[in-house]
């Protein structure tokens, strides 16, 4: 399950830092949530391999120890799913804030009147 969300969902992700990378050297949070996730997912498949080895070659000393390693898999996956679930409530609340100040910019009035006072009435106020 791990593997869709780190490159289907991820892919923007992939595609975003590259396009930085290429464009001017920008690594922003893309980058950084690429970065991550891409390490992650790297160790815990290096983490399996190395079990499976250890368990087909039967020695018992590397055994031992790498079958305390544990594959962390899940982490690529609910970080790319929860930054994704940020950009997406982020838009969202862009887009009421718009509809907001539209519904705002439509109660101001088409014309408007002023009132010149003369000096005597503005010393009173």
């Amino acid at each position: 399950l791990a593997t869709p969300v780190q490159f289907y969902v991820g892919s923007r992700f992939y595609k975003s830092a590259y396009r930085g990378l290429i464009h001017g050297c920008t690594m922003g949070m893309d980058f950084l949530v690429t970065m991550g996730t891409s390490s992650a997912y790297l160790y815990s498949i290096i983490v399996f391999v190395l079990q499976i080895v250890a368990k087909i070659n039967g020695d018992a000393d590397s055994m031992s120890s790498i079958m305390t390693l544990s594959p962390t898999f899940e982490t690529g996956a609910w970080l790319i799913t929860f930054v994704t679930l940020g950009k997406y409530l982020e838009a969202y609340a862009r887009g009421k804030t718009a509809g907001a100040l539209q519904t705002l910019m439509e109660l101001q009035p088409v014309s408007a009147t002023r009132a010149i006072l003369p000096d005597e009435i503005l010393q009173q106020l």
